[in-house]
């Protein structure tokens, strides 16, 4: 297992060596909720990745100086600006226990967006999933029969990207996937094919130093049972989840939100990315903002964009290899 920060790459020595590729972007979309960008000839794709939204009811609401309504409209600007061909959103979608008026809230901000990309969302520990549906009734992506759960697969060439749910219940700090899911993973995962695959889901998997352990004891989780500050990992069966896919070597990276931190670490060939909040940090060193994420069969290049918090590491590219197929 290995952890790293993100490497100092300029952006301007990055747009150099990317030119050839980025001439094939194009500059809009024109896609609707309920379709897929599907180009399976593809060999290369760029996405937009945001998590921990906390959009509130009253849109006035601020955190600490950060207000996430207005955090997510400026990065929604941002994101259109770089015509990704798709967003994924990896939870905590509202502010608290996902209340109707959060998501409505939602809704009006991803608009202009959803007409220039696909987008696909993942549920968190502050959202609400009956809700959720209520109001976003059509939505990208091939969703599967998983009883209570909402899981969504984008097929989109180079790279499979699947977006599970770990919600156990709103307002829960732990996460949980569940039987169901993990048989339903597990039987999709191994179909005979080789498509590099992502999986994307809301709670954190390692903490900020990207310690992950091997078999979790109940205790390693919970730590003193008197505070959940003490809390360091949060998704409760991540020990059968990663018994489904360390074996199955198209699994190449996990992506997830929830700890507000960007952080990247490495457990045996996997990649794990922890992306950093759109709403707020908990963290004076921590950034806000969102990722920008280009790749390959072969990889991917994570560029960080930040609109406020540590804005330090602001352009800066972290350059993954997927492990090979056995």
């Amino acid at each position: 297992m290995a952890i790293f920060c993100p490497n100092t790459i300029s952006r301007r020595d990055f747009v150099k060596g990317s030119l050839a590729a980025l001439g094939a972007v194009l500059s809009s979309r024109n896609t609707s909720w309920a379709s897929d960008a599907t180009s399976n000839e593809r060999s290369s794709e760029k996405w937009a990745f945001v998590s921990d939204l906390h959009i509130p009811t009253d849109v006035s609401y601020n955190n600490r100086g950060f207000s996430p309504y207005k955090n997510l409209e400026t990065i929604i600007s941002k994101i259109i600006s770089s015509a990704p061909d798709a967003v994924a959103i990896t939870g905590d979608l509202s502010l608290t226990t996902g209340q109707p008026g959060e998501y409505q809230n939602l809704k009006t901000l991803l608009t202009p967006l959803s007409e220039k990309a696909p987008l696909y969302v993942s549920l968190g520990n502050h959202d609400n999933r009956d809700n959720f549906l209520q109001v976003f009734e059509r939505l990208p992506g091939k969703r599967q029969s998983v009883a209570g759960k909402y899981v969504v697969v984008a097929e989109n060439k180079p790279v499979r990207v699947i977006l599970l749910d770990s919600l156990l219940y709103p307002d829960s700090e732990l996460g949980l996937l569940g039987t169901l899911q993990r048989k339903w993973l597990s039987d999709y995962l191994n179909r005979d094919d080789k498509t590099p695959t992502v999986l994307c889901f809301h709670h954190a998997i390692a903490g900020s130093d990207g310690d992950l352990w091997e078999k979790p004891r109940l205790y390693d989780i919970l730590g003193p049972i008197s505070t959940t500050k003490s809390i360091k990992y949060s998704l409760l069966d991540i020990s059968q989840l990663y018994d489904i896919i360390v074996p199955i070597s198209k699994v190449k990276a996990v992506i997830f939100g929830h700890s507000h931190a960007y952080c990247f670490s490495e457990y045996k060939g996997i990649h794990q990315i922890n992306l950093p909040a759109t709403g707020y940090n908990l963290n004076d060193k921590d950034p806000v903002g969102w990722v920008e994420v280009r790749w390959t069969a072969q990889g991917g290049d994570f560029i960080l964009h930040t609109i406020g918090g540590n804005q330090d590491k602001d352009g800066t590219i972290k350059k993954l290899t997927w492990r090979s197929v056995h």
